[in-house]
């Protein structure tokens, strides 16, 4: 499902969100725990997206809870807090403390990934389009 967000008059945040997969994300209690602690209605998919792009929109800036619906190990996300974005074990698109091997492996499918929505934007794609041709190779 695609998400977009007008941040302001010349941006606007769009987010490509496997809901399925996010819902299970966010029904683990650990993570559960942790976004009601930061005022979020962890209950449903649709109510933390909400809330998260309200607050991406008062801050101009992106919650590093977005990390929970981008794939980041669970871990990794809450880490950063608790560290302030210091002390990491290894930097990639996000900020490893824990397993560095798993997020290795990781960066790299996301890079692989992203290789292939950027050939796809270039052939003139939609993002819609873009979308439906990964979930077509992903189910091959």
């Amino acid at each position: 499902m695609i998400f977009s967000h007008k941040l302001s008059e010349t941006s606007t945040a769009v987010l490509v969100v496997n809901v399925p997969w996010a819902s299970k994300i966010l029904s683990n209690a650990f993570v559960k725990e942790y976004l009601a602690d930061k005022g979020y209605d962890e209950s449903d998919i649709f109510a933390f997206l909400k809330e998260l792009f309200s607050r991406m929109n008062q801050n101009r800036g992106f919650p590093h809870e977005v990390g929970f619906v981008l794939g980041y190990p669970v871990n990794d996300v809450i880490e950063f807090e608790s560290h302030k974005g210091h002390d990491c074990k290894f930097c990639g698109y996000w900020k490893t403390y824990s397993d560095v091997e798993t997020a290795r492996r990781c960066l790299c499918k996301y890079k692989a990934c992203m290789g292939m929505c950027e050939a796809w934007y270039g052939k003139g794609y939609t993002l819609s389009q873009i979308v439906a041709a990964y979930k077509k190779l992903s189910a091959a």
